[in-house]
């Protein structure tokens, strides 16, 4: 096991979608049944926390010190400063029957990409939708269990998509003028071994990191779909890997306590906490929501 260091060792209910602000030297994280996002100060260690009223599917940074939030009833921005949070737009019909919004990523040309999933994990009733910087509504695909997986090439050209339940990870060409996913691809199919496809970020080797929930792995694939590198992990359950640090070779992990009923705490001591592990290679910067 790589060295590791704790970040939070609470038990997260479902701790997800890391988020790196390098202009504050900050991370950022959600838990997303217990309906609060994180910030934790990497110049001083300190954590603070917001609360909200929805359950959270994921978020990421925007402009002007903003948050961009996908909340059970729709997307909204919320403003650091004052903590205001304004609606922004709801994709018709959404939330359907027994879907909540999942993995949400920022494009490198500032969109917010964002997926649904079936709570019940009996249909393949996810979509993938684009949130515009003009704050407009895109359909992308549907057809999902549970929509995951975002992560964009470090050109910008190519975009990965996954679905867990199908233990499935596309790449497809990505269209900046169309804002489309073009040209589908099966990047790699996972098994028990190296875990589901969960969360996943992308380096600047045009590598794949993602993480293998439930098999208490961190992937990274290269750019042919071969695995090089599997880290394996001191939780069970490592939901979604985020590079960040001065250099950008720090990885930041997330993972959930949900769903598991038993804690191997000699294997995995922080099944439900954020660590993070050192990397071979920087990550891609994350990208802000360029909000109109």
């Amino acid at each position: 096991m790589n060295d590791y260091k704790i970040i939070s060792s609470h038990r997260h209910i479902l701790g997800e979608s890391p988020v790196w602000d390098d202009e504050n030297n900050m991370l950022y994280w959600a838990d997303l049944y217990d309906q609060k996002i994180y910030g934790y100060n990497e110049n001083n260690d300190d954590i603070i926390s917001w609360q909200f009223d929805e359950t959270i599917g994921s978020f990421g940074l925007a402009t002007d010190n903003r948050f961009i939030i996908a909340l059970r009833s729709g997307i909204y921005l919320f403003n650091l400063k004052n903590e205001q949070l304004t609606h922004l737009v709801t994709p018709d019909g959404e939330p359907f029957t027994n879907t909540r919004f999942n993995d949400g990523k920022v494009s490198p040309d500032g969109h917010f990409f964002v997926g649904t999933m079936d709570e019940t994990f009996q249909d393949n009733i996810g979509k993938l939708y684009c949130i515009t910087k003009n704050g407009d509504v895109r359909f992308i695909k549907d057809g999902f269990m549970v929509s995951n997986g975002l992560a964009w090439s470090p050109d910008g050209q190519y975009v990965y998509h996954s679905c867990s339940r199908a233990h499935k990870i596309w790449r497809y060409r990505y269209n900046a003028e169309k804002i489309t996913f073009e040209d589908e691809e099966l990047f790699i199919t996972t098994n028990e071994k190296l875990g589901a496809p969960d969360g996943a970020a992308c380096s600047v080797d045009g590598g794949y990191w993602s993480a293998g929930v439930f098999a208490g792995n961190l992937n990274h694939f290269d750019k042919n779909g071969q695995l090089t590198t599997q880290i394996s992990l001191p939780m069970q359950t490592p939901t979604m890997p985020c590079f960040g640090g001065k250099d950008m070779k720090t990885i930041y992990i997330t993972s959930l306590t949900k769903g598991v009923d038993y804690y191997d705490d000699t294997k995995y001591p922080l099944t439900g906490g954020v660590i993070t592990v050192k990397s071979h290679v920087a990550g891609v910067k994350v990208n802000k929501f360029l909000c109109h």
